[in-house]
């Protein structure tokens, strides 16, 4: 009997869908006799929560960063809270429980911190090993289930944080964070900038506000006129449709303009695209909000990053983290944009700096040994069969 994987998820940005179908492609290649899936838990929730989980949760760091920062941080020392997202968890593993007994998974993989507390109530009932995977380079501790089997980690100290939410040592494992295996493919810089249609002889950019498009990547892009440099300008939209119009419009503006003065010479909006690989490589330097996996991306890409506005909550401690490991600048004010960006151009030793770090943090197999570890933990007949 096939191994089956079912991975549990969130869209909540498109972060941790992303991780777990990293992890789903390196099954593929690696042990292409188990069946999986990947299931989005807010899906399965009530409407409500799924709501607000998802659009509330978007519309809330919009429009009042402050206030998301501040249920946040409550999330991570109120009880109340955790009352009331153990009951939402608790409906959803009960809405899951006809979907679980059809599929018959021998484990679970949880990518989303609420996805590994729908999974520990789970395996009360169907007795299913746990793999929990953290996207972000911090922990909240909704990740932690007495439940769950084994951790895999970016960074040794998420390990030592784990450690100390009483963790054993032995269900912990460094594997990094999973990013697709075509990030680490190796192409010359210049080969795949003619590819895309791009000057091979300028410096390029890459502006991206995480999968959903998130950010001020507007305000990135006004600053870059600023720069002393003639560049050229990748702007990653994601699924945001009027940031994609409105970048649109204002590249063609850009586009059209001619001069000495005209420091940006192309601009190139995508909307949501399978090309991130491509464009990560074929780029000098990435402007970015510090989402986990895009970071993760950059390092395994060797991208020098530029972070800017992170959101409150995760992203806020994984920028301390890149900037205390001196493999991203940190731009604290909007204004400083241009300022930074000249500053890393000028100096290619900076850059290479930043470069020599990701190549040392890098982990491009996190996504083929976190396959290799969940197949470790599946057992050999799914404890579904006896039920």
């Amino acid at each position: 009997m096939n191994k089956r994987v079912l991975f549990l998820s969130a869209s909540v940005g498109t972060g941790h869908l992303s991780a777990a179908y990293a992890i789903q492609e390196a099954l593929r290649h690696s042990y292409p006799e188990v069946e999986s899936d990947v299931i989005d838990v807010y899906r399965y929730s009530t409407a409500l929560f799924g709501k607000m989980a998802t659009k509330g949760y978007l519309q809330l760091i919009k429009v009042l960063p402050h206030v998301y920062h501040f249920f946040y941080q409550m999330k991570e020392k109120d009880s109340t809270i955790s009352r009331l997202k153990t009951r939402f968890a608790r409906i959803t593993a009960q809405n899951l429980n006809p979907l679980v007994r059809n599929f018959s998974p021998h484990v679970f993989v949880c990518t989303h911190a609420f996805a590994a507390g729908v999974a520990a109530l789970l395996k009360q009932e169907f007795g299913i090993p746990i793999v929990n995977v953290i996207t972000d380079y911090t922990i909240h501790p909704f990740w932690v289930q007495p439940e769950a089997d084994l951790y895999l980690v970016g960074n040794i100290q998420l390990l030592k944080d784990l450690l100390n939410f009483g963790i054993q040592p032995d269900q912990v494992k460094i594997t990094g964070i999973p990013v697709n295996p075509k990030f680490c493919f190796s192409e010359k810089k210049r080969e795949i900038k003619t590819k895309l249609g791009l000057n091979p002889d300028l410096k390029t950019i890459l502006v991206m506000g995480g999968g959903i498009g998130l950010g001020p990547i507007g305000w990135v892009l006004r600053s870059l006129r600023k720069v002393n440099h003639h560049v050229q300008v990748i702007v990653i939209a994601g699924t945001n449709q009027k940031l994609k119009k409105r970048m649109e419009r204002y590249a063609a503006k850009l586009n059209s303009k001619n001069g000495k003065r005209k420091m940006i010479q192309q601009v190139r909006v995508y909307g949501y695209t399978d090309d991130v690989p491509d464009l990560m490589r074929a780029s000098d330097l990435l402007v970015t909000k510090p989402g986990g996996l895009t970071l993760s991306e950059a390092l395994v890409t060797e991208l020098p990053v530029l972070i800017v506005a992170p959101l409150p909550g995760p992203e806020v401690r994984n920028a301390q983290y890149f900037v205390k490991e001196k493999a991203a600048v940190l731009a604290k004010r909007l204004n400083q944009i241009s300022g930074h960006v000249d500053s890393l151009l000028s100096c290619p030793q900076k850059i290479a700096t930043l470069q020599e770090k990701a190549r040392a943090l890098k982990k491009p197999r996190a996504a083929l040994d976190a396959a290799e570890w969940i197949v470790q933990v599946t057992p050999p007949s799914s404890n579904l069969s006896a039920i």
